[in-house]
């Protein structure tokens, strides 16, 4: 057994510990502690092809929008329980308009309810702020139907 053998032998355990040690450090780093945070949006929002994804860690919404009798509907739907959602809409990105929503089946899918005389078309504009466990997320961002 020559030299190098044995110090890769001696060597060795100690860098597995040491990874070991590195990974559950910077993995425990990306935990969501309690606090507010900013969403980051994944790709175009685009709530009509299922596109429109904000993500913070590991908790992740959905915005899913669906036409029925010439009206947009628009969902929200979390990977974990949201104890509060708000949502506000803009056409001119400057004064937003607050809407209703409401939960349907659990605290992951929650679903706006929409003035028969608006049209979600007309907004190019999207804020949102919610609760899940103890923390708070928030977004400000374009939106297109």
């Amino acid at each position: 057994m020559n030299r190098h053998l044995k110090i890769a032998f001696f060597i060795t355990p100690l860098l597995a510990l040491l990874g070991y040690f590195l990974t559950g450090v910077i993995h425990s780093d990306k935990k969501n502690k309690p606090g507010t945070y900013q969403l980051v949006r994944i790709g175009e929002c685009k709530p009509l092809s299922s596109s429109c994804v904000f993500r913070y860690g590991e908790f992740e919404l959905k915005l899913i929008s669906k036409e029925l009798k010439e009206t947009v509907q628009l969902a929200i739907v979390s990977n974990t329980d949201i104890s509060a959602l708000s949502i506000a809409l803009s056409i001119d990105n400057q004064s937003f308009e607050q809407f209703k929503v409401f939960t349907t089946g659990g605290k992951k899918y929650w679903q706006l309810k929409i003035d028969t005389y608006k049209n979600l078309r007309n907004y190019n504009q999207v804020r949102l702020a919610t609760q899940a466990g103890e923390s708070s997320y928030f977004i400000e961002t374009e939106i297109i139907f």
